[in-house]
């Protein structure tokens, strides 16, 4: 018998041996391709949680994505210390001295009114404050005697902050140039060049910016320890504002992150409100670079925080919503969105806010007018701007 050798060419024409050999030769490279992935470097979970980028020291886990979920922190109790809410509101809630010297009762107002502050009761912070400037001082722009030129400056910086907060931005700015004519700190650049730019006037704003960076480098130079970690996230908030305002988000984030991580360890228990809206402007920032999961994960840790210490009646909590409904619909949730700014606008009017204050109409009635827009409800659109 003959040798017999197999031959594909015996059995399959040209064509078909052709297109044989071509799927050899792919199913080749696909084993090579295979076993080189295979044997690549791996992904470290460390390096998985820097992709997805979460502030909280936990595992990043997605928010849930289910309507009901969207306005049950409203029903939680929140997160908080109870001890650190409970002294706040003691000291928010405290009478007034039985005194007529002007001083004290200065010095009380301001704390008193800063507190109100922290626990999202701008009304009353705005009252307290006026009231201590009115105490503090003999005539407009003259101290009483006797009084320390630290505490009338930070009374000045204090009301600024407040009447900023309602929109009276002449007033803030004018508050704001006495500071630094008298007795600078970093937080009257800071709010003098965010009123100016919420203004307009961004020649001026980049003015005061740069003046206030250089007061921060000659306090970090002089400072040492926790006072020279607080400087530095001092100039980093003037930087990250600039930064936002210039549309350089990615540049402003890492500013951002770092000020807040610092901050949970001088200013959680001390300003909470200061801390949590460090934070808040957090996620706006990522709002801002479209990272709409992680900005989510944000504002809903930041809410919990917020109903844990000034509760759900507190314009501290309202606005924290509104950014929050800011991330509904950026993400499309128009429906989502709609309930979180109804949830709003009822609790601004039960902090005790008018329906034509400023801070309703600039910071909520603006944005609701937004989402009805997006829903194609014109006719309400339009009686609610």
């Amino acid at each position: 018998m003959e040798n017999y050798k197999f031959s594909f060419k015996q059995f399959f024409p040209r064509s078909s041996i052709n297109a044989i050999e071509l799927l050899k030769a792919f199913l080749l490279i696909f084993v090579i391709v295979f076993l080189l992935t295979c044997a690549g470097k791996k992904m470290s979970v460390e390096e998985a949680k820097k992709v997805t980028v979460a502030m909280s020291a936990e595992s990043f886990v997605p928010p849930p994505r289910r309507i009901d979920d969207i306005l049950a922190i409203l029903d939680q109790p929140g997160q908080f210390d109870p001890a650190v809410a409970a002294k706040f509101k003691a000291r928010a809630d405290a009478l007034p001295p039985d005194t007529d010297n002007p001083v004290t009762l200065a010095l009380f107002y301001k704390k008193r009114g800063m507190m109100a502050f922290e626990l999202g009761r701008s009304k009353q912070a705005l009252e307290d404050t006026r009231a201590a400037l009115r105490y503090a001082e003999k005539n407009e722009g003259q101290k009483v005697s006797g009084f320390n030129i630290i505490d009338y400056s930070w009374i000045l910086t204090n009301l600024a902050l407040v009447e900023g907060l309602f929109g009276n931005y002449s007033r803030a700015i004018e508050l704001e140039k006495r500071v630094l004519k008298i007795a600078p700190n970093h937080a009257a650049y800071r709010y003098l060049m965010r009123d100016y730019l919420k203004m307009g006037n961004l020649k001026a704003a980049e003015k005061v910016e740069k003046a206030g960076v250089r007061y921060c480098d000659h306090q970090i130079f002089r400072k040492s320890g926790i006072s020279r970690v607080k400087y530095s996230d001092h100039k980093h908030r003037i930087q990250a504002i600039s930064l936002d305002a210039r549309g350089k988000h990615a540049e402003a984030e890492p500013l951002r992150r770092s000020v807040v991580k610092n901050m949970v360890h001088y200013y959680l228990d001390s300003y909470p409100e200061t801390y949590l809206n460090e934070r808040r402007r957090l996620a706006g920032n990522l709002i801002q670079q479209g990272r709409l999961v992680e900005a989510e994960f944000e504002i809903r840790e930041i809410l919990r925080q917020s109903m844990g210490f000034g509760g759900k009646k507190s314009s501290m909590t309202a606005n924290h919503l509104r950014t929050f409904a800011r991330v509904m619909l950026a993400q499309g949730r128009v429906q989502d969105a709609e309930k979180i700014i109804r949830a709003t606008i009822r609790i601004m009017k039960s902090s005790g806010l008018s329906d034509d204050s400023f801070l309703l109409w600039q910071g909520i009635t603006c944005f609701w007018g937004n989402v009805l827009v997006a829903r194609r409800n014109f006719t309400e659109a339009d009686e609610a701007v």
